[in-house]
């Protein structure tokens, strides 16, 4: 699960973590994320050219789909980010994640 991005302006660089879904020896061969929230940008889904550590978890090469999410605009809301990929062995799937997107409030 991935922490509350604050809105207008928020910003995350996230991975989708593919190596349990890939065939032994698979790499990711194309890869997209998208949002159909208007208030959520997603753009520059690659895969992974380096081994990646999140959360204390080693992504290998050609395993990880990272991307960048940002808000656009004000919104509290649960983002669907759908996340598709195929491999070069021919594996292909869609999953669906949820972003949180928290108005950001200062409180005097």
């Amino acid at each position: 699960m991935y922490s509350a991005i604050s809105s207008p302006g928020g910003t995350r660089d996230l991975i989708f973590d593919a190596t349990l879904v890939l065939e032994a020896g698979e790499t990711l061969s194309t890869v997209d994320a998208t949002s159909a929230a208007s208030f959520l940008d997603v753009t520059g889904a690659v895969a992974n050219a380096a081994e990646a550590i999140v959360d204390g978890i080693t992504v290998a090469i050609g395993k990880g789909i990272l991307f960048n999410v940002s808000t656009n605009a004000s919104a509290t809301a649960d983002a669907i980010i759908v996340v598709t990929f195929t491999g070069d062995q021919g594996s292909a799937d869609t999953y669906h994640a949820i972003l949180p997107v928290t108005e950001f409030l200062n409180v005097k």
